[in-house]
């Protein structure tokens, strides 16, 4: 709403309070993520994208005056290069898989627990995780969490290894985890936009 908002008041030619809503977006993004696991992460990245490209757009057209854009860049030079601590809420998200296993072990039907967590049936070898597979998936978790706190280009190859690797587990820990290559495209999409944002107020 607040991205809407801006919008509403640039076209009435109000491009502080357009600027100011706009930063304001920006600054809850860093709010809902902060603390949380990837879900959060991304639904920071979903308020996050349009009220860059609302700056970016008004910053190409000129409609920013120096004031602007200034405030505008102190903000988003206070942002990490992928807005948010990936690796933290990467950790987060292994937590909570810990704790599902911790669960279901401790479940009189690990099979029945299982399947109402993730909603589908475990299948015939159906086995609860030993220690060793849980030191080896803490191990690339490990490495994963590392990976989200390196610049996207430099991570992908090693993540789309590690993916590899997760997937080579068990089904339990394959159907836990999300796909570390699309976390890390999100993360582009935001240095993207960033990137691209910086430019256009250098330009100006």
């Amino acid at each position: 709403m607040n991205t809407l908002y801006g919008i509403r008041m640039a076209a009435k030619g109000r491009m502080q309070p357009a600027v100011d809503s706009w930063l304001a977006g920006i600054r809850f993004s860093q709010d809902v993520a902060k603390g949380g696991t990837l879900i959060f992460a991304l639904i920071g990245k979903a308020m996050l994208l349009p009220n860059l490209r609302a700056l970016a757009h008004e910053a190409q057209s000129k409609s920013l005056d120096v004031s602007q854009c200034k405030q505008v860049e102190s903000a988003i030079r206070a942002l990490p290069e992928t807005a948010f601590d990936w690796g933290e809420a990467m950790r987060r998200e292994e937590a909570n898989v810990d704790l599902f296993f911790d669960r279901m072990k401790d479940s009189p039907d690990p099979s029945a627990y299982y399947e109402a967590v993730m909603g589908q049936a475990p299948g015939k070898d159906f086995s609860l995780p030993s220690l060793s597979e849980r030191a080896a998936y803490h191990k690339v978790m490990t490495s994963v969490e590392a990976g989200l706190r390196q610049p996207p280009d430099s991570a992908g190859p090693r993540l789309a290894m590690l993916q590899e690797q997760i997937q080579k587990m068990p089904p339990p820990f394959q159907r836990a985890n999300p796909s570390f290559t699309r976390i890390n495209e999100a993360r582009t999409e935001i240095a993207s936009s960033l990137t691209s944002l910086k430019t256009v107020l250098a330009g100006n």
